[in-house]
C-alpha cells in the first residue's frame, strides 16, 4: 500500500471527493468524529432495509414453486418495502382466516343446506327450530314423542332438528340431548368463501414471489446508502487546516498501478498530493493476494482476523493443511465425489465472486477427501480392500489403526512447520538473529525425533544417548536459550529460554494430542456409513423389486445425514486446528482491516 495525503481548497472539498470516489481505488481514513442527524437517519434506514432483506431472504425458501412464473416488480424500494410487509400480513390474515372456515365448514357440515330466513320467518311466526345433537344409537328413543327430522350421522352422533312452538321450548324430557347455535353459514356459503379465500391466498403469494424474484433492488438501495453514508463519514471527518480554507485527507491505495493513479491525481486541479511508503507505525488497510487455491482459503482468514499490515498473510501456508484435514476428517471417497459434483454444478450455475472463493474451497476439500478416502479405501463406507476387484492391492490401503499415528504425524509436521515459518518472519521483519530461538526448537524436536526413530530402522549411531544427539541437541538448545530476545543479556535471555521451553514442552504435547480428532471423526464416520449399510441390507427383505429400493432408500438417507453431520465436524475442528495450533505456533497476531475503496456504484 502506499500513503496519499491531500490538500484540498476547502470550497472544492466536495467536488474533489466525487474525483476520488469515480477513481474508485483509494481506502479514504475516516477519522473519529461525532456523527450528524442525516447520517443518524442514514444508519436506521440502512437498518431498515437489512432487517427487509433478511426477511425476504427467509420467506424464499417457500415460493420457490412460484420463482420461475414470477412477473418481478416495478417500483421504487418505497414501495416494494410497504407491499412486501403488507403482502406478508395478509397472507397471515388469509392463513389465519382460512383456519376458522374450517373450524366453521366442519361444525356446518353435518346440518348440510337450509334457508336461513326460512326459519327466520317461521321463528317470527311462533314456531322454531332447534338444533340438536344425540347419540346416534339412541335418536329414535328420545324422539319418538317430537316432531324431529334427522339430518345426517357422523362420528356416533345424531344431528336433527326440532321444530315446536314457542311455548314449547323445554328438552328436559329428552335424555342425553344437547342443543347447539344455528350454524350461521352454510356448508355451501362456508365451501364458497373458503375457495375465494385460496384465490385470494394464491394470489397474494404469486406478488410475493414477484417480489422475491426482485429482491436485487433492496441490495441496491443498501448499496447507495452506504455509499453516501461513506462519503458524509469521509466529508465530516477530514480534518480543516490554515484557518479552515484547506481541508487535509489521507488515504491508501495498492502500491501496483500507482503510477498510472498519479497521473490522473495530477489532473485535478483542485488539490496536490504527496505519495509516501507506510512507516511500521501505522495501519494501512489489508488487500489479501493469493492464487486460486489459497484464494478459495481467505473465507477462513476472515472468520478469524486479517493479519496486520506488517505481518505475512498465512493463508497460503495452512490453506493446504486446512483441505488435507478435511479429507481426513471425512475419509470417503465416495463423500469426496459428492462434494465435487455439487461443487462443480454450484460453480456453473453461481456466478458472484465471493461465493466462487467459497465453491472452489469446497471443490478443493472434495478433491482432498477423494484422495484420501482412495488411499484408505473407502467408498460410501465399503472396505474396497474386501472386495473382489481391489483385493489384490488390499495391502497398500491404510487402515484404520495406521491413521491415529498418521494424524499425530501430520499435527507434528504442521507444528514445526508453523514454528519454522514464524523464525523465517521473525528475521526478515526484525533480523537474522531473532528467529534463532525458533530454530533452535526446530533443532531439538527434529533431532530427538530421529534419534527415537532411527534406531528401529537398524541405524544405531544416532541415538538419545549418543554424541552426535547430544552435540545437535545441544546447539539446538544453546539457540533456543539464548537468543530468546538479542536486545537482552545472556542471563536474561537464559531465564527467557527456560520458561519458553516448560512451555514449548508443554504446549508441543497438548497442540499435537489435538491433531487425534482427525482421526476420530474420521472413523466415527466410517463407523456410521458401515452401519447404514448394514442395515440396507438386513432391512431390504427378499421382494425382488421392491428390496432394491427400501435398500436404496436407506443409504440415501443415512449417507445423507452422515455426510451432513460429518461436513460439520469437518470444517469445525480443522479451523479449531488451525486457529489454534497453527496459529499459535507461527506467531499470528492479525488485527487488520481490510481494503474498502471509496467509490461510486456503478
Amino acid at each position: 500500500m502506499m500513503k496519499y495525503s491531500f490538500l484540498v481548497l476547502e470550497s472544492q472539498h466536495e467536488e474533489f471527493l466525487n474525483h476520488l470516489s469515480s477513481l474508485g481505488v483509494i481506502d479514504v481514513t475516516i477519522n473519529e468524529y461525532t456523527p450528524s442527524l442525516q447520517e443518524n437517519d442514514m444508519i436506521a434506514r440502512l437498518k431498515e432495509l437489512q432487517t427487509l432483506q433478511s426477511n425476504v431472504m427467509m420467506s424464499a425458501s417457500g415460493y420457490k414453486d412460484l420463482m420461475a412464473t414470477a412477473v418481478g416488480f416495478d417500483g421504487s424500494v418505497e414501495q416494494y418495502e410497504q407491499k412486501f410487509y403488507s403482502a406478508m400480513a395478509s397472507v397471515e390474515n388469509s392463513k389465519n382466516t382460512s383456519v376458522t372456515l374450517l373450524e366453521n365448514l366442519n361444525t356446518a357440515k353435518p346440518w348440510g343446506e337450509f334457508s336461513k330466513e326460512s326459519i327466520q320467518r317461521l321463528s317470527e311466526n311462533g314456531v322454531k327450530v332447534r338444533f340438536l345433537v344425540s347419540q346416534d344409537k339412541a335418536y329414535d328413543e328420545v324422539t319418538k314423542d317430537h316432531a324431529t327430522e334427522k339430518i345426517s350421522s357422523a362420528a356416533g352422533s345424531a344431528y336433527f332438528i326440532w321444530v315446536t312452538t314457542e311455548s314449547d321450548v323445554e328438552i328436559e324430557d329428552m335424555k342425553n340431548v344437547r342443543e347447539v347455535d344455528m350454524p350461521k353459514s352454510t356448508y355451501g356459503e362456508i365451501d364458497k368463501q373458503l375457495k375465494i379465500e385460496a384465490e385470494s391466498f394464491d394470489v397474494l403469494r404469486k406478488d410475493i414471489a414477484s417480489l422475491i424474484a426482485t429482491q436485487d433492488i433492496i441490495k441496491k438501495e443498501i448499496d447507495s446508502i452506504k455509499e453516501n453514508l461513506t462519503y458524509h463519514k469521509i466529508k465530516n471527518s477530514n480534518q480543516k487546516v490554515a484557518d479552515n480554507s484547506l481541508v487535509s485527507i489521507v488515504g491508501w491505495a495498492p502500491k501496483s498501478g500507482s503510477d498510472k493513479l498519479d497521473a490522473e491525481l495530477e489532473a485535478i486541479p483542485s488539490a496536490i498530493f504527496f505519495k509516501d511508503a507506510p512507516t511500521i507505525e501505522e495501519e494501512p488497510p489489508v488487500l489479501l493476494k493469493n492464487g486460486r487455491l489459497a484464494a478459495s482459503a481467505e473465507v477462513i482468514t476472515k472468520l478469524y482476523s486479517l493479519p496486520n499490515y506488517n505481518e505475512v498473510d498465512m493463508t497460503p501456508f495452512f490453506a493446504p493443511f486446512f483441505m488435507l484435514f478435511v479429507g481426513l476428517c471425512l475419509g470417503d471417497c465416495g463423500y469426496g465425489l459428492l462434494l465435487v459434483i455439487g461443487a462443480l454444478v454450484a460453480k456453473a450455475k453461481v456466478k458472484a465472486e465471493d461465493m466462487q472463493k467459497i465453491i472452489d474451497l469446497v471443490l478443493f476439500c472434495g478433491i482432498s477427501t477423494m484422495v484420501v478416502g482412495f488411499i484408505m479405501g473407502v467408498f460410501f463406507g465399503v472396505e474396497l480392500g474386501k472386495t473382489e476387484l481391489f483385493a489384490p492391492i488390499q495391502g497398500l490401503f491404510i487402515s484404520t489403526n495406521d491413521m491415529f499415528g498418521l494424524s499425530m504425524v501430520i499435527g507434528m509436521i504442521q507444528i514445526i512447520y508453523a514454528i519454522i515459518l514464524r523464525s523465517v518472519i521473525s528475521m526478515r521483519r526484525f533480523g537474522f538473529l531473532y528467529g534463532l530461538s525458533g530454530f533452535g526448537w526446530v533443532i531439538i524436536i527434529i533431532s530427538t525425533i530421529c534419534a527415537m526413530a532411527l534406531p528401529k530402522i537398524g541405524i544405531n549411531s544416532f541415538t538419545t544417548d549418543s554424541i552426535p544427539y547430544y552435540v545437535v541437541a545441544g546447539f539446538g538448545g544453546f539457540l533456543m536459550f539464548f537468543f530468546q530476545d538479542p536486545k537482552k543479556g545472556p542471563i536474561m535471555n537464559f531465564g527467557m529460554g527456560i520458561w519458553a521451553l516448560y512451555g514449548n514442552v508443554t504446549g508441543l504435547l497438548g497442540d499435537v494430542l489435538s491433531y487425534v480428532r482427525l482421526f476420530a471423526l474420521g472413523l466415527t464416520g466410517g463407523v456410521i456409513a458401515g452401519v447404514f449399510n448394514e442395515l440396507a441390507i438386513s432391512m431390504s427383505g427378499d421382494i425382488p423389486v421392491l428390496s432394491v429400493i427400501i435398500m436404496i432408500l436407506i443409504m440415501v438417507f443415512g449417507h445423507g445425514i452422515n455426510l451432513f453431520i460429518s461436513s460439520i465436524g469437518s470444517l469445525v475442528h480443522p479451523l479449531r486446528l488451525t486457529f489454534v495450533e497453527f496459529y499459535k505456533n507461527a506467531g499470528f497476531e492479525g488485527g487488520g482491516h481490510e481494503y474498502n475503496p471509496f467509490k461510486r456504484n456503478k
